[in-house]
């Protein structure tokens, strides 16, 4: 008794910390608390996570129970806690009015949202607990076009749900459930997909190759009475990842909560690992081409998904980005080595220069300075810089440039500017069409490419 009075007094100060409103849909009067973290900038766009509760629960349960607003705060993104009507969703269970139209409900809460802050809407999820899990599913099967990613803990799809399920996009999905769960199996019933074909559907859907990796968490606590496995799906078309945690031994939980009913499982915190889940996705799919030469080259990308764009790869194209250089020999982008080297009027002796940090060491004669050094590859990438950009009638460099080899490409790999043993500070550009360019610089076999926009 005594712990059900203190949980219910944690819900009311709750309720004291967040913002409750409402929103007049299709004649109902739906509820929701919105939770802003403080440091919130109109200004910059932010993320929006959708939490929702399980059958017979309500959006400041849920709000408590997931501990949410604390990952929202840490990470600076809104999060939004629904009620159900008559504390439920519509997703096919008996008992709940099948006329209520709980996607119709979310799409406009999502619109209202976003026209009171400045959301991200490449960056909007769904979360829940149970029936609220069921929800996610049903959002990612029909308002797939909005939602980036959704996460399910003990939730899962029905029977008719799957039949009805046909999202234009992939889906990233992460799901969290326990062996015993008594109120939605882990092995499924006549009414609810077991995990495993629940895993499946959306891996099919992914198109997902190769096995899963199946990784084991540390048993951290051990009073948990439970244990945890991860399968993870990650070779998908456009990098849409599956993941299922099993809760080996645990119940209708939500792991790393308080414990409220059920074995709940200590060793992970389900929210956060959801928060982490999220950041790694976008409702359009960020680009992964690893081709240092294709225009849309992304040089922070590890494993290369087919998204390359095309170019010509006649000889000689010197379209490479900064880091690369185009070899005559092999029709292709090589990467630089980064080499320091000093230039012939240093005073410093062959003694007493480190090329490495391309500087004198111990400094034996007075005057040896930066300025006795020619600009190394690491130096010109950091310092070089070019002004306007877009371009217009001529450019400016940021610093002088001396005996430097100026050459400007189009896409194609046409050479539009050549300049020799060029010294200066700014050039007067050819007449050019709209479009991109590549101006590529090297100074004493140190080099950098720039992209030029003409507007």
């Amino acid at each position: 008794m005594i712990k059900k009075l203190l949980f219910f007094l944690i819900l009311t100060i709750g309720l004291n910390l967040n913002a409750q409103d409402e929103l007049i849909f299709d004649g109902l009067t739906r509820d929701y608390i919105t939770h802003v973290p403080a440091t919130y900038n109109s200004s910059d766009t932010v993320p929006l996570v959708l939490n929702l509760h399980g059958l017979g629960s309500n959006s400041l349960q849920q709000l408590v129970y997931s501990g949410f607003n604390e990952i929202a705060n840490a990470n600076n993104f809104i999060v939004v806690y629904p009620d159900g009507i008559e504390n439920a969703w519509n997703v096919g269970f008996s008992g709940v009015d099948e006329e209520i139209d709980d996607v119709g409900f979310l799409n406009a809460l999502i619109d209202t949202l976003s026209s009171q802050y400045n959301i991200d809407p490449e960056r909007i999820y769904s979360t829940g607990m149970s029936n609220g899990g069921y929800m996610s599913y049903r959002l990612a099967c029909e308002l797939d076009h909005k939602i980036a990613a959704i996460a399910s803990v003990t939730g899962s799809m029905t029977p008719i749900q799957i039949a009805n399920c046909n999202p234009e996009r992939k889906m990233p999905i992460l799901q969290f459930h326990g062996t015993v769960d008594a109120t939605v199996p882990y092995d499924g019933a006549i009414w609810t997909l077991s995990m495993d074909d629940l895993i499946e559907f959306w891996v099919d859907h992914n198109n997902c190759e190769g096995e899963a990796t199946i990784t084991e968490i540390p048993n951290i606590v051990e009073n948990d009475f439970s244990t945890v496995s991860v399968k993870h799906y990650e070779i998908c078309d456009e990098m849409r990842e599956v993941i299922l945690y099993t809760i080996d031994n645990g119940g209708h939980t939500w792991p790393g909560a308080s414990d409220i009913a059920g074995i709940t499982n200590k060793d992970i915190d389900a929210s956060q690992l959801i928060w982490e889940f999220f950041s790694r996705h976008q409702l359009t799919p960020e680009e992964n081409c690893t081709d240092p030469c294709a225009p849309n080259f992304n040089p922070d990308a590890e494993t290369d998904d087919g998204s390359c764009e095309e170019y010509d790869s006649s000889c000689p194209v010197n379209t490479c980005y900064s880091e690369y250089s185009w070899d005559s020999t092999s029709c292709s982008c090589i990467e630089l080595a980064i080499d320091y080297f000093c230039d012939d009027n240093d005073e410093c002796t062959s003694d007493f220069v480190n090329e490495t940090i391309c500087e004198c060491v111990n400094e034996p004669i007075a005057g040896c300075g930066q300025e006795d050094w020619v600009i190394g590859l690491e130096s010109l990438n950091e310092k070089l810089e070019i002004f306007p950009n877009p371009v217009n009638q001529h450019i400016s460099f940021n610093e002088v440039l001396s005996n430097a080899q100026l050459t400007l490409f189009d896409l194609s790999g046409k050479t539009i500017l050549d300049l020799n043993n060029f010294s200066g500070q700014s050039i007067i550009l050819p007449e050019m069409n709209a479009g991109l360019y590549i101006l590529k610089i090297e100074i004493e076999g140190a080099a950098k490419s720039i992209k030029l926009y003409k507007e």
